[in-house]
């Protein structure tokens, strides 16, 4: 008799209701994954706040007042959109740390040829991999350039205030003005390295842009006339 009371169809249709219910939330949470997913694929603004973390900007700005060794230099490099580059780089043979090189030392190291240049992951800065930079050095006897993207440590953002940064085109930009003023002539002021003596290393981000450097340069169509590494 309790099966056939109204008891017994208002649970059972409250019950049903609730497992229907829960269906609609979880489609709906899945919709809602997906246009995030896809938004995250396809904007820049919202790649800057998750992919790079931007919404977090102190883990960006923990640089020491002086390079660690084995950087001797550090200097500021130009970048597209007004932006300023923090790069930390040593050359051998060294005269001492935070110093400066001569055309004629330049022209040796580059002579040497055996220069990484190390491109860091997501939410890190430069220093933060400096043992590995050191082991470069150290075990290979190699020089050594890395840098900050725009947005992170001392590198600036373009002054535009519309405009996104980190975003991923610009990091691809900065990780190409570097290259190109590696292995720019020194007499156009650059370090003038060959470009097959540059050993890109990327760390987890900085392996993305690594190869996406590779490939462009590799590529006669998409080098515009760059020495591939």
């Amino acid at each position: 008799e309790y099966y056939d009371s109204e008891e017994f169809k208002t649970s059972k249709s409250t019950e049903d209701w609730r497992w229907t219910d829960s269906i609609k939330y979880l489609a709906l949470v899945a919709i809602m994954a997906s246009v995030f997913v896809w938004s995250l694929c396809t904007s820049e603004r919202t790649q800057g706040m998750f992919v790079f973390a931007t919404l977090v900007p102190s883990m960006f700005n923990r640089l020491p007042p002086f390079p660690p060794r084995p950087f001797t230099a550090s200097m500021k490099l130009n970048s597209t959109a007004g932006v300023r580059l923090g790069v930390w780089h040593n050359l051998l043979p060294r005269r001492g740390r935070l110093d400066t090189y001569t055309p004629a030392e330049m022209s040796r190291a580059a002579a040497k040829c055996r220069v990484v240049l190390y491109l860091h992951g997501n939410a890190e800065f430069r220093h933060k991999q400096a043992w590995k930079l050191q082991w470069w050095n150290s075990a290979l006897g190699a020089d050594v350039v890395t840098f900050d993207y725009r947005g992170f440590g001392d590198s600036s953002c373009p002054k535009d205030a519309f405009s996104v940064c980190p975003s991923e085109v610009g990091v691809y930009q900065d990780a190409m003005h570097v290259y190109d003023w590696m292995t720019r002539p020194n007499d156009q002021g650059g370090m003038g390295i060959p470009g097959g003596c540059v050993i890109l290393h990327g760390h987890s981000l900085g392996s993305a842009i690594a190869s996406r450097i590779a490939s462009k340069l590799s590529d006669p169509s998409t080098a515009e006339g760059r020495p591939p590494p």
